[in-house]
């Protein structure tokens, strides 16, 4: 099979390409960037596609890891299937633009979304859990005093633009907005934001902010789950990072942290962000525990980062989250707590039985290398075309 592979940048494509090219697959790929530019009319990125099929023989299929819907249009005008295995959930597109394509091959690693398309309509929508190059870290993992501590986390705060919506509803509304949150804080395994959020509701909530400056454009049921999911995910990750700063070695690397965050997070040795490559392994590895909080718009799926830090042999202390449960061992192969405080407790714990947390982590790094291997994965992106 001729594979056109669309290479945005993407932190699954170099081990997506050494598995390709150790099968009987023809594989090119082209690198383009679509940070900050139009995913639908993009006369850029057409010309490269174009010049890169007339300068070649004919491909059978071209991939990508994000959905792209100026790929869709020209690989529907050329008859060639495109085939998506995204790594990002919840899909970040303003419109359904591209999505209902006959050659469209789109694959999920969160369950409930791909179940969501298809009761829109988009039957293209199939699951598939991500994948782990464990051999790969395996070989590249090294301790490093540099990264030792007894929690790290690496990843965004997740500031939301919530807190700037609510400051212009009206108190009905951001008691709605409260009360939900307060909800979904302290439920693991059920999301309720996206029933609660009605068609009254949303007319509500936007009639609050019309209201209250005429300049609002209306907001999407979508935008705003998304606004309540990141602002949950804030409040749970600053949380527990504040917690176990007081009681061990707390570690954070991420972006960017404003003045607030850091006077919430003092206890919490900050760093900037780290190389995906070689750094973030050792982190991983030379952390005694490392933390989860999964995005709340993911609702059953297991993100990369947990895979990551399974493929790494290291800890992983993560949030209750379906297809985790579905695929590992709870407190044998993983640690996965209900509620910020036995997140905390559970961290205290384990720092405490090293003989415990070292086996559970050697036991995880089996299972990410068994039963998340690329070759697999691979096999079923491109068993339906």
């Amino acid at each position: 099979m001729n594979i056109l592979l669309i290479d945005i940048g993407s932190y699954m494509t170099g081990d997506i390409l050494l598995t390709l090219r150790n099968t009987e697959h023809d594989v090119s790929d082209i690198f383009f960037s679509f940070k900050g530019k139009d995913k639908y009319n993009n006369p850029e990125f057409e010309q490269l596609f174009e010049n890169t099929l007339n300068q070649n023989k004919k491909f059978d299929v071209c991939f990508s890891t994000l959905i792209y819907p100026v790929i869709a249009r020209l690989c529907f005008e050329h008859n060639i299937p495109y085939v998506v295995w995204s790594y990002d959930s919840p899909i970040n597109l303003q419109t359904t633009e591209g999505l209902d394509y006959p050659t469209n091959h789109f694959y999920l690693f969160d369950r409930n979304e791909a179940a969501r398309w298809n009761s829109k309509g988009f039957s293209c929508f199939k699951h598939l859990p991500l994948a782990v190059n464990a051999r790969r870290l395996k070989q590249i993992c090294k301790y490093d005093p540099t990264f030792s501590c007894d929690v790290s986390m690496m990843g965004k705060l997740y500031r939301s633009t919530l807190p700037y919506l609510k400051n212009h509803m009206d108190k009905y509304c951001q008691g709605f907005i409260d009360g939900l949150i307060n909800s979904q804080l302290n439920l693991y395994g059920s999301f309720l934001i996206d029933n609660a959020l009605t068609d009254d509701i949303i007319n509500k909530i936007n009639d609050s902010l019309q209201k209250n400056n005429s300049n609002f454009i209306n907001v999407t049921k979508a935008q705003l789950s998304y606004s309540i999911s990141t602002q949950i995910t804030y409040i749970e990750r600053i949380s527990i990072l504040r917690l176990l700063s007081s009681k061990c070695s707390t570690h954070l690397y991420t972006y960017t942290t404003s003045a607030d965050e850091q006077a919430l997070l003092k206890n919490v040795s900050i760093h900037g962000p780290i190389d995906y490559g070689f750094q973030m392994p050792n982190l991983f590895f030379s952390s005694k525990i490392n933390l989860n909080a999964t995005l709340k718009d993911i609702q059953s799926g297991i993100c990369l980062r947990a895979l990551d830090i399974l493929g790494c042999g290291g800890f992983l202390l993560t949030n209750y989250q379906e297809e985790i449960a579905e695929h590992f061992v709870n407190e044998k192969e993983v640690v996965m707590y209900e509620s910020i405080e036995d997140a905390v407790a559970k961290a205290e714990f384990y720092l405490k039985h090293d003989d415990l947390r070292e086996k559970i982590a050697l036991a995880g790094q089996e299972r990410a290398a068994s039963d998340f291997r690329f070759e697999d994965r691979i096999k079923v992106l491109f068993s339906e075309l």
